[in-house]
């Protein structure tokens, strides 16, 4: 992505009977400006529930997709579950254009 020096995630989660989460990224420039895109809100963290994620295309395209995730049978010590987990369910929600200097 054109000027985009990095991507920059940052999660923060609230926790009480349930968690859920606001998830913040930004594009810092190679001028070292940061450019926030829109907050995503993810509500507890339950296999199979719908999530949202960025996707950042390297012609200046980002996606904002929503998923929906199911647990496997094989076991998998990098995630939290211990199980491997599958997308089952992906969609394109809304697309952005960054063009050097703002996301559109």
């Amino acid at each position: 992505m054109k000027n985009v020096k990095k991507i920059v995630k940052v999660n923060i989660e609230h926790c009480a009977c349930y968690c859920n989460a606001d998830v913040y990224y930004w594009l810092v420039m190679s001028n070292n400006k940061w450019i926030e895109l829109p907050r995503i809100e993810k509500n507890d963290y339950e296999i199979g529930n719908l999530y949202h994620e960025y996707s950042f295309k390297e012609e200046g395209k980002i996606e904002l997709l929503e998923f929906r995730e199911k647990m496997g049978d094989k076991r998998d010590e990098n995630t939290p579950s211990g199980f491997e987990i599958e997308r089952i369910y992906e969609k394109k929600i809304k697309d952005f254009t960054w063009n050097g200097k703002e996301v559109e």
